[in-house]
């Protein structure tokens, strides 16, 4: 991983322009974690590591890192901003249109964290709030980049850009990426999730589908119509109208 590649393509002011790079580490949130307990994070930073040895991806899943781009961007947010639904949700839409802009390829966002390309999960968010005196967004992204192969267990949902045909380095994934969040976080920091939604909404792959929703009272099933102006689902279900913010989605075929 060569950083200067990534600064050489950057048109951010801040996110990007302070990157720690880990030859190998636990988890770069996990470091990123550890930093925080030093007081050594600042709005902007961006931890990236070569190899991860413990990802984890949301519900406390691993996350397989091989060929993948990891790194942890580091948002510092007033605490009445700082929702992790909504934030990650923002930053689903920056990371798929980052990806189409740099690949000329149609991605999409699954609610409320995965990346998508033609029906399989190429990327992942998870997001974590850290306050004291101060309150920090990590930012957890993870984008399968160079992987020619997955495991057995993965490997009829997961994708990589080397698989789609895309020849793209690490570098250039995460300049693209970052290029794209800045202005996404800015327009979040401005005004809430309303005035990211209309971009969530354009690239989502959600919307219309029909969900499963496992939660620790039960199962969920409806079709989701909409989502609000906190990023909260929509669903219509046998029971009525419901707002959902949290649980393990599956979209079903009906």
């Amino acid at each position: 991983m060569n950083t200067t590649l990534i600064g050489e393509q950057l048109s951010t002011r801040i996110i990007g322009r302070d990157i720690l790079y880990l030859p190998e580490t636990d988890s770069t949130n996990f470091h990123a974690g550890r930093l925080f307990r030093n007081n050594e994070l600042n709005h902007g930073m961006v931890i990236i590591a070569g190899r991860q040895t413990a990802g984890r991806g949301r519900l406390e899943r691993s996350w397989y890192s091989e060929g993948c781009l990891t790194m942890t961007v580091i948002l510092e947010m007033k605490p009445q901003t700082a929702g992790l639904s909504a934030i990650t949700l923002t930053a689903g839409a920056a990371l798929a249109l980052g990806l189409t802009e740099l690949t000329g390829t149609p991605f999409s966002v699954k609610y409320p964290n995965d990346i998508m390309y033609e029906g399989k999960k190429i990327g992942g968010i998870l997001s974590e709030l850290k306050t004291n005196e101060k309150s920090f967004i990590l930012l957890g992204i993870g984008v399968n980049v160079e992987q020619e192969v997955f495991p057995e267990d993965i490997s009829e949902i997961a994708v990589s850009l080397r698989q789609t045909g895309t020849v793209a380095s690490k570098e250039d994934v995460a300049a693209a990426l970052l290029n794209r969040l800045e202005p996404m976080v800015d327009l979040f920091m401005e005004g809430g999730f309303s005035r990211v939604r209309p971009f969530w909404v354009d690239v989502n792959c959600t919307l219309g589908k029909t969900l499963e929703i496992s939660q620790p009272s039960g199962t969920v099933k409806g079709k989701a119509i909409n989502i609000d102006d906190e990023g909260a689902l929509i669903l219509e279900t046998a029971d009525g109208v419901q707002k959902v913010l949290s649980g393990d989605f599956t979209i079903t075929v009906d």
